[in-house]
């Protein structure tokens, strides 16, 4: 059995790996060069530890190809709905969406990812992790030492550097919500009405009204809208990395309530 430095070391393996495969895929959709994921470096831990769940808890039934498969939908796909989750919990944020794909589940998980997953679990336990061991067997432990402690520093470094620049972000996350406040008390002395859309389109609709009185507050808070949605660096990167990225805010989804009430 690997120890827990080898394990570690695979953990960084597939984490790059999955960074890799999910780059190169968001950069052809996208038509651009595409630096996926939540962090800066080109790493993504939620592809390292799918990977590491597969290989450390389904090695006793790999001579079951058909459950591995089942098991690694199972395992991947309860991995992608707590990270979604949690994710959303600590930054008011939802990283992505299937809700438009066929058979999803809160739009965190759908059945077509979860597919290629357990695909990938086969692909992972039977072809590509025997190779990596073996390769990693050919290291001396004292050389294993060095290379996760350096992998490990590296990625503390873009672990603490990813999470200040996110905190910067949710702190203009917040200040845009105070603006739609605003906008919320000015509303309920004008109320205009529109229909209760994607963020976005709301504000597209509600540029469009014609009321001189709230034309000040329209053009405040579209300012605000686009100065957060046209950031660059780490803001943008987000954008580019997460197109589905949406915001998951009380007061967001307060004001969306608030004018469909108005409407009645």
């Amino acid at each position: 059995m690997a120890s827990f430095v080898t394990n570690y070391i695979l953990l960084m393996i597939y984490s790059f790996l999955g960074w890799l495969c999910e780059s190169l895929l968001v950069t052809a959709m996208q038509r651009k060069a595409v630096n996926s994921g939540f962090l800066n470096g080109p790493i993504c831990p939620i592809y390292g530890f799918g990977a590491m769940f597969v290989i450390l808890l389904l090695q006793p039934v790999q001579s079951y190809p058909i459950l591995v498969f089942i098991l690694g939908v199972v395992l991947t796909s309860a991995l992608e709905y707590f990270t979604s989750w949690i994710m959303e919990v600590l930054f008011h944020t939802r990283w992505w969406d299937y809700s438009q794909f066929f058979l999803n589940l809160n739009g965190r998980i759908c059945l077509l990812f979860s597919m290629m997953f357990g695909i990938m679990s086969i692909f992972v336990l039977y072809v590509l992790n025997p190779q990596i061991q073996g390769i990693l067997m050919l290291i001396p432990y004292s050389a294993q030492c060095l290379m996760a402690a350096a992998l490990f520093m590296a990625f503390l470094i873009d672990l603490l550097s990813s999470l200040d620049e996110l905190k910067a972000y949710d702190q203009d996350i917040r200040k845009f919500e105070n603006a739609v406040q605003e906008l919320k008390i000015k509303l309920n002395e004008y109320a205009p009405a529109f229909s209760q859309l994607e963020l976005r389109e709301q504000f597209n609709g509600f540029m469009e009204l014609k009321d001189e009185r709230i034309n000040e507050v329209k053009q405040h808070l579209n300012a605000r809208y686009e100065k957060l949605a046209n950031q660059e660096g780490f803001h943008s990167r987000l954008k580019n990395a997460f197109p589905q990225m949406k915001i998951s805010s009380q007061k967001l989804n307060t004001i969306s309530s608030y004018l469909k009430e108005r409407q009645k």
